[in-house]
Order: structure tokens, then C-alpha cells, then sequence
């Protein structure tokens, strides 16, 4: 053989014993993002591919969007719209459509974090459940309105994705006659939805009972209504929230002023990263949870720490100030 063929050769053989030895990156990556390795596979990822980093990559890709007044949209065709939005609800400050009803700035993190290897439940469904069918790899949706779940299973019926949907209708209970549909009717949804007039018992506990066989999940949506209980039963041990970084994420969190929203995780607690947006109409907030132990690898601290220094520029001040999360940034 020349040395060309001798080095060339060698090369392979090399490669080849590497390969049997130790799992590739490609293959770590994606134990990671599917749970299916264990915690030493999990721990073995470079900060910028690990969840921890990717929440920090898409934070700064929504705050580019946030300073140049710019956004990221989905087209929407008619045929495949769900529900509405008023002309005061533009694509550039919720969803649209075709896309979760929440905060524009941090649907464009959640866009950026979701793959199809993740399990995911909400609480409430509508546009949210037809946009996260074609990402992740099951859904569960919860809804306390039997015509809306109706019209959206006829809908799904359609999309091939649905089969990886389960849809739990589990309605209101009055405590008084007419109680659940006054209400619907004139309570602000997660507002006293468990008072003296209604019961959403069965509506909060379906989680464990319909969908807990897809549990922990990669993501946990709190919307709808009884969302303070919500998301004391998302975090009740055993958690439905993934323990090694599931994501928690809670619509509307200006509907709580003080803070009454009990189990939320509160600034600077170690084992939560907080990342919140707000604008004049709404604000999202969401939570990825750190993992004990030593494979975190100061991977949460990091990603806390930098993504602090992203919300406490002075063009991000109108989007956090005030919010859930700004207390974390030391704003």
C-alpha cells in the first residue's frame, strides 16, 4: 500500500473503533430531548445543546425580535384558522389563529424549544392544541365547554396529526342552579372559577385521570379556567412537570396582580429558570425546571444568569417590566 492508502486506512479504522466505543453527539442530543438515556447520557451534552441552552438561544431570538419591532408568524389560511382575533389582537402582540393565543414574544421561545420527541398537556384548547399537534409527539387537552370540543374534534378529525390527541371534555359543576353558565358568562377565565357557584374539580384533576399515562410532560400549559388549582395539581408529587427541564407555562399571568397564584415557583428559586413577556393586552409566563443532582452541571445557573443580562438591556424594559419573571432579572 503507498502512505496515502496506509493513512487513509488508519483513519477508518480509527473512526470505526471511536464509533463502538462512546455514543455520538447525534445520538446524546437526541436521548436527551427523548428521556429515553440516563442521567449520565443527559449530562454528557455541551451547555449550547443542552434544554438549559436552548431556552437561552430562543430568549435572545425573541428579544431580537422585541428590539428591531419585529415577529415571527405562522400563515394562517383561512380553512385552518381556529377560533378568532379582534383587530385589536394583532399577530404582532398574541398568536394568531393558526397559533397559541398567548404573548407573541414568548410563543416565539416556546416555538423554539418544542420537538417531536416531547409530551405535552394543557389545560384549555383551541388554536394552541392544533399548532403543538404538528410539533411534539402527543398532546393532551383539557376543556370544560362541550360545543368547543365538538367543533374542534370535527375539526381534528380531518388532520392526520389528531391521532396523537386525546381530548378530555370535563365540564363545570354547579354548586347552584346556573351557576357555571353565569360564569362562563361573566367571570374572566382562572378568575373565582371554583366559588360558591362552581365546581371545576373534575376539570383540574383530569390531568391524572385522562392523561396521566403520557406523564411527566416536556410542557404543561395552564389556561382556561381553575388555573390556580391547575397548576397546584401540575406540581403536586408526583409532578406532571418533567423533572429533568419541563417546561410550566402560564396565560394571562396579569389577571394575577398579587401574586395569588400559590405554587408558582417565586424569583431567584434555584430550581426554576423564569422567563416572562408582557405587552399592553397580555402576559405569558414560563418555568423550566432545573434537575437536582450533579449532571446539571451548572448548566440552569448559566442559562438564569445569561438570560438576566437579555431581559435587563434597555430596549427589553417595556416587555418584562412589571412582569412575573423581572424580579428575577433584578429589574
Amino acid at each position: 500500500l503507498s502512505a496515502l492508502g496506509i493513512l487513509l486506512l488508519a483513519s477508518v479504522l480509527v473512526a470505526t473503533i471511536v464509533s463502538l466505543l462512546s455514543p455520538s453527539l447525534g445520538n446524546r442530543i437526541s436521548a436527551l430531548r427523548s428521556g429515553s438515556s440516563g442521567i449520565d447520557d443527559r449530562a454528557d451534552v455541551p451547555f449550547e445543546l443542552s434544554l438549559p441552552g436552548r431556552l437561552l438561544s430562543a430568549v435572545l431570538i425573541a428579544a431580537n425580535h422585541a428590539a428591531s419591532r419585529s415577529h415571527s408568524e405562522l400563515h394562517c389560511p383561512k380553512q385552518f384558522t381556529v377560533g378568532n382575533r379582534s383587530a385589536l389582537q394583532s399577530a404582532r402582540l398574541v398568536g394568531n389563529a393558526c397559533e397559541p393565543w398567548i404573548n407573541r414574544l414568548t410563543l416565539t421561545v416556546i416555538d423554539h424549544m418544542l420537538d417531536h420527541h416531547m409530551h405535552v398537556l394543557e389545560w384549555s384548547m383551541g388554536s394552541s392544541s392544533a399548532w403543538l399537534l404538528r410539533r411534539v409527539k402527543s398532546l393532551c387537552s383539557i376543556e370544560h365547554f362541550g360545543p368547543w370540543v365538538s367543533e374542534l374534534r370535527a375539526c381534528f378529525a380531518r388532520d392526520v396529526e389528531s391521532r396523537r390527541w386525546t381530548a378530555v371534555y370535563q365540564p363545570c359543576v354547579d354548586k347552584v342552579a346556573g351557576g357555571c353558565k353565569y360564569s362562563d358568562a361573566h367571570t374572566a377565565p382562572g378568575q373565582n372559577d371554583n366559588s360558591a357557584m362552581t365546581n371545576y374539580a373534575g376539570y383540574v384533576a383530569a390531568a391524572r385521570h385522562e392523561c396521566g399515562g403520557q406523564a411527566p410532560f416536556d410542557l404543561v400549559s395552564v389556561d382556561g379556567r381553575a388555573r390556580n388549582e391547575s397548576l397546584w395539581e401540575a406540581l403536586l408529587e408526583p409532578s406532571l412537570v418533567r423533572p429533568d427541564y419541563g417546561m410550566l407555562l402560564l396565560d394571562n399571568a396579569e389577571l394575577d396582580p398579587k401574586r395569588m397564584y400559590a405554587p408558582v415557583p417565586r424569583a431567584h428559586d434555584p430550581g426554576w429558570i423564569c422567563v416572562s413577556f408582557r405587552s399592553f393586552l397580555s402576559e405569558t409566563a414560563i418555568w423550566m425546571r432545573c434537575p437536582e443532582g450533579r449532571y446539571d452541571r451548572g448548566n440552569c445557573e448559566r442559562a438564569r444568569r445569561e438570560i438576566g443580562r437579555v431581559m435587563a438591556r434597555p430596549g427589553m424594559r417595556s416587555f418584562v417590566d412589571g412582569t412575573r419573571c423581572a424580579e428575577e432579572y433584578g429589574l
